[in-house]
């Protein structure tokens, strides 16, 4: 049985925080650290399944942006319902890289009984996919109102080891100016972090998407597992044990940037 939350209806699949507040021209994305899913997937779902490699804990370990004023969305839908980071017209291969509904897990297990009907699928669309859009697109219009030019940063984490603490992704220098993926990356490493560019990760959809608008740069930034949450492997888990101590430092951490970031573009 999946540890994930069911969702009840009536409620909001997301929250956005600092709504109306423009403080800074900043919007912040958390597309994947969603653990609902829908009454009606729990029950097609192969007895057992494991959901792993969510972004797991970012909205706690990125509560203080709240605090400082930013205005950011967390979506509190598991990506395995819908993922908002792949295009509506996502390929249907097996691989969770490329599907907008995922078959099979990030491990490679499948998922579910039976075939998803075409009904279910256009349901998570309507439901959830869309009105997560719809709000980001609300607040980064709101921003560009107020200052001209937004920038947005999508927030990920990941679990095995790519060779650095933090990888951001602007598409190669598509989607942010050169000024300011060397600005956050100076400031992550001024934080004793070790970041690296693009690789494996040079933005998903979101970035793609949003940071193709003008007035918007978009960047994403992948945070490792062993940064924030333990020195350890991960594999097919969900939920993991936190080591509280390394968990807190790197918050400071994160919020040092974050400052910087404020300062800078505010």
């Amino acid at each position: 049985m999946t540890m994930h939350k069911i969702f009840e209806s009536g409620t909001q699949p997301f929250t956005i925080f600092n709504e109306y507040r423009q403080d800074f021209p900043i919007v912040v994305s958390l597309p994947h650290s969603g653990v609902c899913i829908t009454r009606e997937m729990n029950e097609q779902l192969i007895d057992g399944v494991v959901l792993p490699n969510t972004d797991w804990y970012l909205p706690e370990l990125y509560t203080f942006l709240k605090e400082m004023g930013i205005t950011g969305i967390v979506n509190h839908m598991s990506r395995y319902v819908i993922d908002p980071n792949r295009a509506l017209d996502a390929s249907e291969a097996k691989s969770y890289k490329t599907n907008l509904i995922y078959k099979r897990t990030t491990q490679g297990y499948a998922m579910y009984r039976s075939k998803l009907q075409k009904q279910e699928v256009q349901s998570r669309i309507r439901d959830f996919y869309e009105p997560y859009h719809q709000a980001v697109r609300c607040l980064l219009e709101e921003k560009e109102k107020r200052f001209g030019r937004v920038y947005l940063f999508d927030l990920h984490s990941f679990g095995l080891d790519m060779g650095a603490d933090i990888v951001l992704g602007n598409r190669n220098g598509e989607t942010t100016s050169t000024e300011l993926m060397q600005f956050v990356r100076a400031s992550l490493e001024q934080q004793g972090l070790t970041v690296q560019e693009n690789q494996p990760f040079s933005g998903g959809y979101i970035t793609r998407w949003y940071g193709a608008a003008e007035d918007c740069e978009a960047l994403q930034m992948e945070l490792w597992y062993q940064t924030y949450i333990d020195r350890r492997d991960f594999g097919n888990e969900e939920l993991p044990a936190i080591d509280r101590t390394l968990y807190s430092g790197t918050q400071q951490k994160l919020q040092a940037v974050f400052q910087s970031l404020c300062q800078r573009l505010g």
